[in-house]
């Protein structure tokens, strides 16, 4: 069996919204969710949730919004947080909070607006959505969400691709060298400059790969025991230079292209305020499941 991370709000300030309790300490906030957890997920051993934890840790600091306290528990991106030291079965721990009342915004407004990236912009989602604020006029806070145009067949909506092609050519020799190839990964057709060079079924002639037919006969029966089962194969000739290297190699980017992007804005009314007095507890864990 295994597990599963777990994390809920539990408030004592009073307001009638979400999980509450009466007491202010982690333990009552705590016992809260473990018997709610009994009363909804049952009372088995791998049900899942808070009832399969063993009690609290108060982590002793200031309190925090509830993002805050997500990410001192669960880290963000690649750095961890104080939940990766926990394990199943063991105690949760409680992490002190503010309440947060939300920001308030306008309606959304849904348009559509063009932006001309460049390569390094198309693979930064932060400068995109940069780009995508400026077009349509606004701050970057103000762009709830945005996502590349389609158009009637599902295709992103791509215009005016500027490309670079950056090509070299080898200075060995170009040959030509002949394979047997068919259905068995011994037979694959050679796409590796090291495949060229080493496949056994590899021949500097075309005479050369005909006579190994036979050799492949023999073995194949000795594939598969004796039964005469019949396989088509090939004989193809592969063309790159004489130290396997391509005849040409080519790298192709793209400079700039015009990319239309469907981007969902609002306007903020107020901001939102944090408390700063303890109003709640973040509990969090690992449950057995």
């Amino acid at each position: 069996m295994g597990s599963h991370s777990i994390s809920n709000t539990v408030w004592f300030d009073g307001r009638a919204d979400g999980n509450t309790v009466t007491a202010r300490t982690a333990e009552a906030a705590w016992r809260h969710l473990y018997e709610q957890s009994l009363h909804e997920d049952g009372h088995g051993s791998y049900s899942g949730g808070f009832g399969t934890t063993s009690g609290v840790r108060d982590v002793r600091m200031a309190p925090v919004t509830v993002d805050e306290a997500q990410r001192i528990a669960w880290g963000k991106c690649d750095e961890g947080g104080r939940g990766d030291d926990l394990l199943k079965r063991e105690r949760c721990e409680a992490i002190p909070l503010v309440r947060t009342t939300p920001a308030t915004y306008t309606p959304t407004v849904e348009q559509n607006v063009t932006v001309t990236l460049t390569a390094a912009q198309a693979a930064d989602r932060d400068k995109i959505k940069a780009a995508v604020a400026k077009a349509a006029g606004v701050n970057v806070g103000e762009v709830e969400s945005f996502h590349t145009a389609k158009d009637k067949t599902w295709k992103p909506v791509l215009r005016n691709i500027v490309t670079r092609v950056k090509a070299i050519t080898g200075k060995e020799r170009i040959v030509t060298r002949y394979f047997v190839i068919g259905n068995h990964q011994d037979l694959a057709l050679p796409t590796t400059a090291k495949a060229w060079l080493e496949s056994k079924w590899g021949f500097d002639k075309v005479s050369e790969a005909r006579a190994a037919l036979e050799r492949l006969a023999v073995e194949d029966q000795t594939h598969v025991g004796g039964a005469y089962a019949a396989r088509k194969v090939e004989i193809i000739g592969v063309t790159r230079r004489t130290n396997g290297e391509p005849v040409v190699s080519a790298s192709i980017e793209a400079r700039t292209v015009d990319v239309t992007y469907t981007v969902a804005t609002r306007t903020m009314l107020t901001p939102a305020k944090h408390g700063t007095t303890h109003a709640g507890w973040l509990i969090y864990g690992w449950a057995a499941s």
